[in-house]
Parts: C-alpha cells; structure tokens; sequence
C-alpha cells in the first residue's frame, strides 16, 4: 500500500477573501459569457438577410433593405482616359441578375437600353451576415462627358437604385483647369465636419483620390460608445456605416482609392480570437474585393498599385504596405501573411519611363503613397529616417528622382504637413520663392501629408518632433481635406479647414 501524501496545510480563507474570490470568478465568468455571445451571436448587421424572411410589414421592409443597392461609387477605367467609368455597389442578399444601365441623357425606364451585366464577389461570410459587392466597367465612353446611369435588379425594378449621373475623365488634349480632392485617413469619428466640407465641394470636382486607410473598420472595437461592447464583430458594420455615409458624394464624384495600412486586416478580439475571420479579413481582402482600380488597364494588381490618366496629369497609386525589401508586415496579432502580391518596384519604374516618354501630352507626375516618404514624425532630429522608415525611403525615393516625379502625397500621420522639394533628406530651394508660396520648377519632388480627415485616435501629437529643414508647415489642430486645382502649367495646392471652409495652407507648382 503506499502511504498518505502529507500536504502543506490549508491557509485559512478570510470572509473578505472569500468574497473576493467569489467575485473574480463571477466576473470572470460574465466576461467569457460576453465574449461567447459577441463572437458567435452579434451579426455584423442588426438583421440577417435570412431572419428577415418572415411576413409583415418591418419584415417586409427589412427584406428591401438588403436586396437594394447601397454604398454605390465609381472609378476610372479604360486605357483611354474617359473611356470607361468601373460601377460598383454592395447588396446585403444576393441578386444574381443585378446590373447596370446608362445613357447620355435621363431616362425614367431601361426597356431600350442595354443591361450591363455585373460581376459580384464576396470576401466575408458567416451565419447572420454576407455583404455581396458588384461591379460593372462600362464601356465604350466618351471623355469628358455626362452620363446618367441606374444599377440594380434586372427583372425586379423595386431592387433598383435611382438614376444618378457621373462625368468621364478628361482627355490629356484638355487645356482647362480642374480640382480635385486629395486626402487619407478617414474615418466615422472626428470626421462629422470632414464628410460635410467633402459633400460641399463635390459638385465643383473631377474625382477624389483617398490615399489609405478608409473607415478605420479594422479597430473599429476601440471606439465603440459605452453601450456596445468591444468584445463583438463590428468590422463590417463600421465599414458599411462608413460607406454609405459618402455614398451621395461617391454615386456621382469618381472616388480612387490607395491602400493603407488599415485596410490590411481586421486584429478585433473577435478577429483574433476566429481563424474563420483572420481567413476572410487578411491580406487587404475587403478592400480589394469593395473597390475596383484600373490595375488591369495600367498592368497593376489588384488595388494594390496602378496608374491612371486625366488631363495633363498622369497619377501613381502604390503600396506602401507591401512588396519591397523591409515593407511592413501589418500584422496585429494575426497569424496570415500580408502582401506577396507581386514585383512592385519593376511595375513602378516602368510605368514612371512610360509616363516620362508622354511628358510632351502630361506633363506632371503625381504619387499617392500612404506612408509617407518625407514626415515630420518619422525623422529623427538628426536629420536621418528611423529605422522603419529607412526601407521606404530606400524603396521608393531613388524611382522618384530619377524619373522626376512631380508631387507625391500621404497621410498616414494625422496631420497635415508641406515640405519643400527634397532630393536625398536635403531641401531643393531652387526656384523656391522666399515666402515659401511658389515653388518654379522644382528640381525635386514635393511630398505632402494630407491625413487630417479625423479619425477616432484624433490628431497627431507633435509634441518633442524636430523641425527638420526641409519642412514649411504642420498643422495638427484643424480637420480638413487638401484640393488640388491643375492645367498644364500650374499645381494649386490648399488645405480646407472642415469647420470653416477657409483655407488653412495654399501654394503652388509652376512649370515654364
């Protein structure tokens, strides 16, 4: 028989503590039921398409509501500058005729115009909720002209959008001014007066260029008001919510977007707790399925990078997050790779010695970057990049001075930043004016940070940041958006304050 096992003795428990103990388990025990309740139950949509599906009049409604379109906006597409216009919408509920219809004037019915059949795809699934996005590139388009257009069911005319109306691009022979909008880091919070000011200038726009991070779906759970809790999925309610909220600037003002580090994945407890959800949500999945670049037309990939053609500018959207040696890894406690989508750098350099050869037709070059090259935070005072920044910097720089790019714009930063023109962290102040107003054939290129939209994490603290030499102004204190007004001779560049629609910054790019 083998003997007792002696035990240390039993301290005695305390009523203090044993309240204490009781206390830890019943919380520990209500935050794992929340936990449980939020990652399986809480649909990304208050209502699924399928528990929908029963009669009566809220019922009824509801099913409407998920098989009509939403979030619609467009992109440029063709070869051709204003030769093709990219479609897209989302439904909740998959309508397998749906597609699109366009003539050059308004029109109240489709039956003798032709139906433009949409592709759709879907990136995330699960058992309360599946968001359907569709696209259609319409074809066959002159520049520079208005077209009306309606997208929807073919067979079923109450699952149809109204008919909107959108303008082309215009032709590189086009020797009249245009604006447009450019900016980065937008967001539901802080964003409020952004999306008015957006909503405001639209009318007067060519196109809206978004260089990264769209709707902040990804952290989304840390900006949740006290009466949701941050241990539910709430990705795709906060990137729908974010959607639709621009969609009457979206549905006729062209809307390009670069991709971000945000767009990566989604690194919610929910997320990071699922494989399922890491599966859908890694490697920019949701950002490449929503949208529709021209990739294919400028030999891209994906949304990842591309180029595009309007007036006398040729425009370059890159990937700051992904394929070049020391890209980000963007992963927040995920487990799936990002990136590996292909050789940017060799796409990059021949698409800037094609835009250089059309130089007698567009004359300027202009880069979206989401991370930026040149920023006020991620320079030491010594003059020298930091470590992080030190393989962006090595990636890109080198291709833009040699080809002579123009302007290359980011965000990131939430703030807004003008700098000189840089060539080697040094300032180019040939040609520079001495108020800093003008910049004449700058013999470098002028990065810019426009990542002042709002955001939930609000701005950027500047607070012990160097001043380096080459930089003119920040402003981390207004929210705003940055227009661009552009000919063949000069780049108009000013920040608009989103309470005021004053101008905060102005200055500009002239080629003799």
């Amino acid at each position: 028989m083998y003997g007792a096992i002696e035990r240390p003795p039993t301290p005695a428990v305390t009523p203090v503590r044993r309240r204490a103990l009781a206390l830890a388990v019943l919380l520990l025990a209500l935050l794992s039921g929340l936990l449980l309740f939020h990652y399986i139950a809480v649909p990304a949509t208050p209502t699924s398409a399928a528990a929908s599906m029963q009669e009566g009049p809220e019922s009824q409604a509801m099913v409407e509501l998920h098989v009509r379109p939403q979030q619609l906006h467009l992109a440029y597409a063709g070869v051709e500058p204003g030769t093709a216009m990219t479609v897209s919408w989302t439904t909740y509920h998959r309508i397998n005729d749906s597609a699109v219809w366009f003539a050059d004037h308004p029109f109240r019915n489709t039956s003798r115009l032709t139906a433009h059949m949409a592709s759709v795809a879907s990136y995330y699934a699960d058992e309360h909720y599946t968001l359907y996005t569709y696209h259609v590139t319409l074809p066959h388009l002159l520049p520079k002209t208005r077209y009306y257009y309606q997208v929807g069911s073919l067979h079923n005319v109450t699952r149809r959008s109204s008919v909107y109306h959108f303008r082309t691009a215009r032709p590189s022979s086009d020797n009249h001014s245009f604006e447009m909008l450019m900016y980065a880091d937008f967001g539901e919070h802080n964003a409020e007066g952004t999306v008015s000011l957006v909503s405001a200038l639209a009318d007067r726009l060519d196109f809206i260029w978004h260089v990264g991070d769209l709707s902040y779906a990804d952290n989304a759970f840390q900006a949740l008001d006290k009466d949701t809790n941050a241990l539910g999925f709430v990705y795709e309610k906060a990137y729908n919510a974010w959607m639709n909220s621009l969609e009457p600037t979206m549905h006729h003002v062209p809307y390009m977007t670069t991709v971000g580090n945000h767009e990566a994945e989604c690194y919610s407890p929910a997320c990071v707790y699922s494989e399922a959800k890491q599966a859908q949500l890694s490697n920019f999945s949701a950002f490449n399925t929503r949208f529709r670049m021209p990739s294919a037309e400028s030999n891209g990939t994906h949304n990842m990078w591309y180029s595009w053609n309007h007036g006398p500018v040729h425009f370059i959207s890159i990937s700051s997050e992904s394929d070049f040696e020391g890209a980000p890894s963007n992963n927040k406690g995920t487990k799936v790779a990002n990136g590996h989508f292909g050789d940017q750098l060799a796409w990059l350099e021949a698409d800037l010695k094609a835009a250089v050869a059309m130089r007698h037709e567009r004359p300027w070059i202009l880069v979206g970057s989401h991370r930026p090259i040149y920023g006020l935070k991620v320079f030491k005072p010594t003059g020298h990049p930091k470590k992080k920044q030190e393989a962006i910097l090595a990636a890109f720089e080198p291709l833009f001075l040699k080809y002579q790019v123009d302007m290359v714009v980011s965000g990131h930063q939430h703030a807004y930043e003008r700098h000189l023109p840089i060539a080697n962290r040094s300032p180019v102040l040939d040609g520079v004016s001495d108020d800093r107003s003008v910049y004449l054939n700058p013999g470098a290129p002028v990065y810019m940070v426009s990542g002042a939209c709002g955001s939930a994490g609000g701005h950027e603290p500047y607070d012990g940041v160097a001043a380096q030499t080459w930089n003119v102004m920040y402003d981390n204190v207004h929210y705003g958006v940055s227009l661009l007004k552009a000919n063949r001779s000069v780049l108009s560049w000013s920040f608009i304050d989103a309470g005021s629609g004053l101008a905060v910054d102005t200055f500009e790019i002239r080629k003799e």
